[in-house]
């Protein structure tokens, strides 16, 4: 059974910084290893994340598993939202 928030491959990209980062929507990235927030271009994309590299994120209990289509993130935080004043 895995563990962690289940992510569709497809939305974990890696920068051309090689920087790994899950695409939150509205240009937002979450980067994987530093948890912080990110705004980046489609100029910043480099390619959907390998099993390569999803491999050294799992050694470094930041991925539990990934197959496919699903990459499941141990600490996947919310994406900055605006706040109501």
């Amino acid at each position: 059974m895995a563990f962690g928030t289940p992510v569709s491959r497809h939305c974990v990209i890696t920068l051309r910084t090689n920087d790994i980062v899950v695409d939150m929507g509205d240009s937002n990235f979450l980067n994987i290893h530093t948890g912080g927030f990110v705004k980046c271009k489609e100029e910043d994309i480099s390619h959907t994340t390998l099993d390569s590299e999803l491999e050294i994120l799992r050694l470094a209990k930041l991925v539990d598993s990934y197959d496919a289509n699903k990459v499941y993130i141990t600490a996947l935080q919310d994406p900055p939202r605006d706040s109501m004043e």
